[in-house]
């Protein structure tokens, strides 16, 4: 039997300013029927982010030349460019929930994509061999837990690469358009970030694209939740950036509470620097979501789907721990 890798992202929910003095029970209903609405085994995925993508390409019309040469469309943080590489995605497979199993705090189930294959077959009408292709759909499992904000997910190249992530992020924020929009990063590994970024000659920008926890964050990185805090607002962007290096000595207590955040699945930290290799400068470039964390296991083994579900609701709760036991190294 082949293992499975499991990854695992966070989920940030961006509601209306309306909601942000619901209770935390409430919240947690909500954002599960929200969840609900797109994890549906009657739901087409496919569709309605073809439709959103069609929205936009409308608005698109709406702008004249001159604005089109200087001027991107936004719309809920979706670029119009990143929507017509996701109309080619959504366009070539076609998606499907299934197997959907509803808990308190947890939604599992399957994300299955259409494949076809094509076969040579005996023809005895022809007394020939004659190509047939059949249609099947490779599956992936999956399970959010509602209360960390955490789902961990198998991830198939035979289904796509952090396909469920993809498809519920794009999905939830076209069918919830103007209400609430979801934001989901993957949990990644901060010791090897900054492995990575130490090994650098010298560091000439970083990028953080950070958001504010929700429910918490762990001790390494409370200070740059009270940073984003202190200034009253959801997330931060910054880009630091000196073609003659970064000082890193300034900045190191800043940049580690960052990359813990986004380690955390809330956000994304990007660095550029320069390595010596061979006795010459190369320019290198290091992004958290190349540093998934990830458990490798065998599902197959389990026969009842419910000790699948059980299996990768451990493994969150495993990776709370480790998270919370996250100290400045």
């Amino acid at each position: 039997m082949t293992k499975s890798k499991l990854l695992f992202a966070r989920l940030t929910f961006h509601a209306n300013p309306s909601d942000l003095d619901l209770s935390i029970k409430k919240t947690l209903e909500l954002r599960k029927k929200s969840l609900l609405g797109v994890i549906s085994y009657s739901m087409n995925p496919n569709k309605i982010i073809l439709q959103e993508i069609e929205e936009m390409k409308k608005k698109e019309k709406e702008i004249n030349k001159k604005e089109k040469q200087t001027k991107k469309i936004i719309l809920d943080d979706w670029s119009y460019i990143e929507l017509i590489r996701d109309s080619r995605y959504y366009n070539k497979s076609l998606f499907k929930f299934a197997g959907i199993q509803i808990n308190d705090n947890t939604i599992f189930g399957k994300l299955g994509k259409n494949t076809s294959h094509q076969y040579n077959v005996e023809d005895d009408e022809t007394e020939d061999f004659r190509s047939e292709f059949i249609e099947s759909k490779d599956f992936c499992y999956f399970l959010i837990d509602i209360k960390s904000s955490i789902i961990c997910f198998e991830n198939k190249n035979t289904v796509g690469h952090l396909a469920p992530i993809i498809l519920i992020q794009d999905a939830f924020n076209a069918l919830h358009r103007g209400v609430e929009q979801i934001e989901i990063n993957l949990i990644t590994k901060r010791k090897s970030i900054l492995d990575n970024t130490e090994s650098m000659k010298k560091i000439t920008k970083i990028s953080l694209k950070l958001s504010l926890p929700n429910p918490n964050s762990t001790p390494l990185s409370e200070p740059m939740r009270q940073y984003i805090k202190r200034m009253n607002a959801d997330g931060m962007e910054m880009d630091v950036n000196s073609p003659k290096g970064l000082d890193m000595g300034f900045f190191k207590a800043f940049f580690v509470s960052g990359i813990a955040l986004a380690e955390e699945g809330y956000g994304k930290v990007k660095v550029k620097g320069i390595v010596e290799k061979n006795n010459k400068d190369q320019g290198i470039v290091i992004e958290t979501y190349n540093y998934p964390y990830s458990v490798s296991t065998d599902l197959s083994t389990f026969e009842k789907t419910t000790d699948k579900e059980k299996v990768l609701l451990e493994n969150i709760h495993n990776l709370e721990e480790l998270l919370e036991e996250n100290k400045d190294e």
